[in-house]
């Protein structure tokens, strides 16, 4: 099982910095968790992200988009898995949308703080 969290507006918040509340939750989950983005290299290095992830990073840079099949079909691959055995926690209804319709379990994380301890609820009771 994989816990995919994306990094924009949700494990990093802009004008914020890193959401430290949802990553010390997450790792008390002892998932295998990777940070899905459409993030280049370059605007990575901008924001000062590059050596300072908390959970590998798993970017296509916008080629496909997280908003197309392609990308998470990509992804599965890369971690030899399948969609059913992947939950997600995204900001980007659309997002959301197709990521349920492939079967992963999705999370819409509503870029609040208050939103972790819903978040982390969700996904315990999807582990058990």
């Amino acid at each position: 099982m994989y816990l995919l969290v994306d990094l924009i507006n949700t494990s990093y918040i802009k004008d914020y910095g890193w959401n430290n509340d949802l990553i010390s939750a997450i790792k008390s989950l002892n998932c295998e968790t990777v940070i899905v983005s459409n993030i280049s290299k370059d605007r990575l290095d901008e924001l000062g992200l590059t050596n300072n992830m908390p959970f590998n990073l798993f970017t296509l840079e916008s080629n496909p988009r997280k908003t197309d099949r392609k990308y998470f079909d990509r992804l599965i691959v890369e971690l030899g898995c399948e969609f059913k055995d992947l939950i997600l926690i995204e900001h980007n209804p659309e997002v959301v949308v197709l990521t349920q319709n492939l079967g992963i379990h999705t999370v819409l994380y509503k870029y609040k703080f208050t939103d972790t301890t819903e978040t982390i609820e969700k996904i315990k009771n999807h582990l058990i």
